[in-house]
């Protein structure tokens, strides 16, 4: 595997071990999500940590990366800051 790929995954599993409590809170919640509309994105995680006065950190690049997510396209952002950046969108994956 490439250095930079390992680097990011050693971080990333780092920030999801070290918010492991509001990462599995906010996929509950973006699991509820996604059975009722279908698709959900980063900006969908962003709204409801808003919602209940948790700051986004560096650890929300971990949220998608377990195995019941697949990536199916991408969208603009409409975070206010993210400027209309590309972000994933995201369903549950069949099993």
């Amino acid at each position: 595997m490439n250095y930079e790929l390992e680097l990011r995954n050693t971080i990333l599993d780092r920030l999801a071990s070290d918010h492991a409590y509001v990462l599995a809170t906010v996929r509950t919640h973006l699991y509820g999500l996604a059975q009722l509309k279908g698709t959900v994105t980063a900006d969908d995680a962003r709204t409801w940590l808003a919602e209940h006065g948790i700051a986004p950190g560096n650890w929300l690049g971990s949220l998608f990366r377990t195995p019941e997510w697949e990536c199916v396209g991408f969208t603009e952002s409409k975070t206010p800051g993210r400027h209309a950046s590309a972000i994933r969108v995201w369903r549950l994956h069949d099993r």
